[in-house]
């Protein structure tokens, strides 16, 4: 998978938004986005989409944001909108509302690259 293309994006969108390669070892993120979190750590990642800003967490915070998010069940959170959980599970890309004692998810792409790309363009 090439995320060149969304990391570009992401960069012109603000200049502040860094990515670095990240050569440690890591467990708790899914096979399917590993190579993302290798190559493109997000460290200070935050973009605006549709007028709201979407917080990408880096591989050192992955951790404590799942514990934050434990009650929502999912597989892996690794970003944030106005506090509502972003996360991979099963393949696609969910969200919902944080702090309901019951929260529905809701899909909003079918893949992690495809999430990527709605941010930016």
């Amino acid at each position: 998978m090439d995320y060149t293309a969304f990391v570009a994006k992401a960069t012109a969108q603000d200049k502040r938004n860094k990515f670095e390669l990240y050569d440690n070892s890591f467990n708790i993120i899914p096979d399917e986005i590993k190579l993302f979190y290798i190559i493109y750590n997000p460290v200070d990642v935050e973009l605006n989409s549709n007028g709201v800003g979407v917080r990408l967490y880096p591989v050192g915070n992955l951790h404590e944001l799942q514990k934050e998010y434990n009650y929502i069940k999912a597989q892996f959170v690794f970003a944030t909108c106005n506090g509502d959980p972003i996360f991979f599970n099963n393949g696609c890309v969910y969200t919902c509302a944080h702090g309901v004692h019951e929260p529905q998810h809701e899909k909003i792409a079918d893949s992690f690259i495809e999430y990527l790309t709605s941010l930016v363009d």
